[in-house]
């Protein structure tokens, strides 16, 4: 039985972006080891004193990351990527009591994706929508909550 040759992953290869690129919109710092799980993709900090009157669609990047804490990279949010958002994957990292704040964004993060063994895999895990684990004491709540209303009314 011949099977087919395992080609091994070259990391050195460019990441070729299937038609979209990557805004990552923070409200909490990426660290040094967060920076360093995007391994070889083209990452790039937006700063308005450099990319101020560049349109973002002629930068050079896989993914771009914007600080929504910053005026200025709000106000090119507004300009720059949201008229144009279906040419963007917009994923927001932020801390989880902010969630309910963040703008409309394909994906909402409190923590980052392990590391992945190719680049593509790595952001396709940005775009996947994580699965909360259940909480009894919410459950509980919610059902005492429940009940109180139904005796209410």
């Amino acid at each position: 039985m011949n099977l087919p040759a395992v080609l091994p992953i070259n990391e050195d290869v460019p990441l070729e972006v299937k038609g979209k690129q990557f805004i990552l919109c923070i409200t909490k710092d990426l660290s040094i080891e967060d920076k360093a799980l995007f391994g070889k993709l083209d990452l790039l900090e937006y700063e308005d004193r450099i990319h101020k009157n560049i349109p973002i669609e002629t930068l050079d990047f896989d993914v771009l990351i914007m600080d929504l804490r910053e005026q200025s990279d709000r106000y090119a949010y507004i300009k720059e990527v949201k008229p144009k958002k279906d040419k963007y994957n917009v994923v927001c990292y932020c801390y989880n009591f902010e969630k309910d704040e963040i703008i409309d964004c394909d994906n909402t993060l409190s923590k980052l994706p392990e590391k992945q063994a190719t680049a593509s895999a790595f952001l396709d895990m940005l775009l996947v929508k994580r699965i909360q684990k259940p909480r009894w004491y919410i459950s509980l709540f919610r059902c005492v909550l429940s009940s109180y209303h139904q005796l209410k009314n």
